[in-house]
């Protein structure tokens, strides 16, 4: 313990009076700038409506009615203000409609307040009963989106969860062709129903159980194009389609396109003919040159990273094997540096420079993760359609500004320049 603060972790005290440290330095400079950020857009008026009765009075009466959509992923500041606006018990009209669910709470992460939203709360907030006024609350009851399966698994589910009380739904829409009736807990010696339920001891667990499903169905005739998975994050998804490829499952998922490692080496040797550029080299290095070590001599000689690649001074520094990797890495960005295209220096790297192909083929042949490897030879495809997509829109930028330099009508040694730059566009290296 420290600070006096139970419970709570030294290191998460320092991290605590770190970020405050952070925050008042963040609120004086809004200050001094005279800036607002989101928040405050909330909590300045609920502030000025606190403390003025003029305002808060003046701000009652521009609205006759208010009505909230979502009011489980209202935050408390945003509560504070309705409070103000309508509150009977505060002075306020009362005249407030809210639609609500606590259990689809997904805002928590920034802020939402659901427990405002529930029943009670909502009745003690919005009720004056010296005045009379009591809130009134109605339950939905009926839910037109989902088929009865869906629902039922739904209701199941609310046992479990905070505030249980609320009335089950009852399914209104007809299920397209017949659907057997869910039947919790699913029982393992009987056919499965169309929906059941199933909790894991792990993570792995439960990916093992998609990747046997889905290989199961295929086995029964069942096509792998009918399978999805549905996640409520990226990182479960990544997950999901990492467990499948491994299982040699086809997936339609790159994850984050460009978060992927092929596309980041890549566009890292893009990046790196940049003549400052230091993090690309680090990444197109693979560990075989200390990096760090030739840029604190290139910053002692006054050399750009790409300069000191190549100087004689900083060479007899380096280890045979760093002189070699340093010739390697030089050589490459000057002949990428020579092509005229996004398009040519990224081919130029896949094909030429480096191993990315070699490594998905190669990995294509082992049979374990070959879905994986399919994944990493589509994503490069792709990088390439990007990157000849935007040099042909340079192209065209390129062409139309010639234009308008010439009224319209390119020029015939400016036609002959756009055609040559329109072949070397198209040649490989």
């Amino acid at each position: 313990m420290e600070g006096g603060l139970s419970g709570y972790s030294a290191v998460d005290v320092r991290r605590a009076d770190e970020r405050s440290k952070v925050y008042r330095v963040y609120e004086e400079q809004k200050r001094l700038r005279g800036l607002v950020d989101f928040g405050d857009l909330i909590m300045l008026p609920v502030g000025l409506m606190r403390s003025d009765v003029a305002v808060r009075e003046e701000e009652r009466g521009c609205y006759d009615h208010i009505l909230v959509d979502e009011y489980q992923d209202v935050n408390f500041a945003s509560g504070e203000l309705l409070r103000l606006l309508a509150s009977p018990a505060q002075g306020g009209t009362g005249n407030l409609w809210a639609v609500s669910d606590v259990h689809q709470s997904i805002y928590r992460w920034r802020g939402a307040f659901p427990s405002q939203a529930g029943r009670d709360n909502f009745i003690q907030d919005y009720s004056d009963r010296g005045k009379g006024i009591e809130a009134e609350v109605r339950e939905l009851e009926h839910n037109y989106r989902s088929v009865e399966p869906i629902v039922a698994l739904a209701t199941h589910l609310r046992a479990f969860m905070p505030d249980p009380s609320t009335l089950p739904l009852k399914a209104v829409r007809e299920p397209a062709g017949t659907t057997s009736k869910v039947s919790l807990p699913a029982d393992e010696c009987q056919p499965k129903p169309a929906l059941y339920y199933t909790e894991f001891e792990s993570t792995a667990d439960e990916l093992a159980a998609i990747a046997a499903s889905i290989t199961t169905n295929h086995t029964d005739g069942h096509a792998y194009s009918e399978h999805a998975v549905l996640c409520r994050r990226h990182e479960q998804a990544d997950a999901v389609a990492e467990a499948l490829m491994m299982a040699d499952i086809p997936v339609a998922r790159v994850g984050e396109f460009y978060s992927r490692p092929e596309v980041q080496e890549v566009v890292a040797a893009v990046a790196a003919l940049a003549s400052s550029a230091r993090v690309p080299l680090v990444k197109l290095g693979h560990g075989r040159l200390s990096m760090s070590h030739v840029f604190g001599l290139a910053d002692k000689l006054g050399l750009t990273p790409i300069q000191a690649l190549k100087d004689s001074r900083v060479l007899e520094l380096l280890e045979p094997k760093e002189q070699q990797e340093a010739a390697r890495l030089s050589g490459m960005i000057a002949e990428l540096a020579s092509r005229r295209t996004i398009w040519g220096v990224m081919a130029d790297y896949i094909f030429s420079w480096s191993t990315l192909i070699p490594d998905l083929v190669e990995r294509l042949g082992k049979g374990t993760g070959g879905q994986a490897a399919k994944q990493g030879l589509y994503v490069l495809g792709q990088l390439l359609l990007i990157a000849h997509a935007f040099d042909m829109g340079e192209e065209a930028r390129s062409t139309k500004a010639a234009q308008q330099r010439t009224g319209g009508q390119i020029a015939p040694d400016e036609r002959q320049q756009s055609q040559k730059s329109t072949k070397a566009r198209h040649r490989l290296a």
